[in-house]
């Protein structure tokens, strides 16, 4: 009996907590109609210049939100500088033209570039890379590449989490599920 009670101790102290951040577990990232964004995570610091990861979009990924449906929604990423408006790579993705495309998304000095980078189908896992070099951002989804010049004042790098618009924010609840590699 004093053997079950001492695991089960060690079990319980060692166990964490089911809402701590875990980048290597899959997450639902749940971003609730009327919103822009799930719930408030901290800054999380990244030390490292890449990010690899696996995402799987379903049918809430399907929205019309009329002039703006060609905005572009962000996936994941991270900042390269000490705010991610100046300076920042993401994947960006959008519903338009009735397919789901994963874009290539930079803030370069406040400045906003994007890139198309391919069409992915919802319902499928697709893995994705992201990584500065000493010029570009190079970003990849399942094989296809594509770079932007890159820019950064800082060292500091943060992750940055899925958020719904540009200009409109979710139609209906949205979910995103996403693990790191």
């Amino acid at each position: 009996m004093r053997y079950f009670i001492i695991v089960l101790i060690i079990l319980i102290c060692s166990c964490k907590k089911l809402d701590e951040f875990s980048p290597r577990q899959f997450r639902i990232y749940t971003i609730e109609e009327g919103r822009h964004k799930s719930e408030s995570l901290p800054s999380i610091k990244l030390n490292s210049k890449y990010i690899e990861f696996e995402a799987l979009f379903n049918s809430s990924c399907i929205y019309n939100i009329g002039q703006d449906q060609s905005d572009i929604n962000k996936l994941y990423g991270f900042s390269n500088g000490t705010n991610h408006l100046e300076n920042s790579a993401r994947f960006g993705w959008r519903w338009y033209n009735n397919e789901l495309q994963i874009l290539a998304y930079t803030h370069i000095d406040s400045k906003i570039q994007w890139k198309y980078i391919t069409t992915i189908d919802y319902n499928k896992i697709y893995s994705y890379k992201l990584s500065i070099t000493n010029n570009n951002y190079v970003f990849t989804c399942n094989n296809t590449t594509v770079e932007l010049p890159a820019s950064g004042k800082g060292v500091i790098r943060y992750y940055l989490f899925p958020y719904f618009g540009g200009n409109k924010t979710a139609p209906h609840k949205i979910t995103i599920t996403i693990k790191e590699k």
